[in-house]
C-alpha cells in the first residue's frame, strides 16, 4: 500500500488531499475512460515497476491500482511511451471517477 498527499492552492486556501493506492489483482471488466500526461519515469516514482507487457502484446507498459478502493488503469495502447518524455497514457476503469483519480494523483 502506497499513499499520495498532494497540498493546493486555490481561492487562497491550502487544501490537502491524500489518496491510498494499492496494486490491484484482477482489473476485469475495466474500460477506456480518458488520458493523462506524464511520463513513464514518473509512473514509476508514483507506482512501482509496470506490470508489464500483455498478453495479446497491445500494451508495452501497465499498471492496475485501486486508489481509493476505485479500480483504475494506466497503460500505453498500442505503443511503448517509455521516452523519457511526458506522453498521454490510457486510463482505464469502470466509470469515468477512475479517471478523475487518475488525475488527482498524477496531474497535479
Amino acid at each position: 500500500m502506497n499513499t499520495i498527499t498532494k497540498i493546493t492552492k486555490g481561492a487562497g486556501l491550502l487544501s490537502q488531499v491524500t489518496r491510498t493506492i494499492t496494486h490491484c489483482e484482477d482489473a476485469s471488466g475495466t474500460g477506456f475512460q480518458g488520458y493523462v500526461k506524464t511520463s513513464y519515469q514518473d509512473l514509476v516514482q508514483m507506482f512501482g515497476p509496470s506490470d508489464g507487457r500483455s498478453g495479446d502484446g497491445k500494451v508495452t507498459n501497465g499498471w492496475s491500482l485501486k486508489i481509493d478502493g476505485v479500480i483504475v488503469t494506466i497503460y500505453d495502447y498500442k505503443e511503448d511511451l517509455n521516452t523519457g518524455k511526458d506522453e498521454e497514457w490510457h486510463v482505464g476503469g469502470k466509470g469515468k471517477l477512475a479517471l478523475e483519480l487518475a488525475e488527482s494523483v498524477i496531474c497535479l
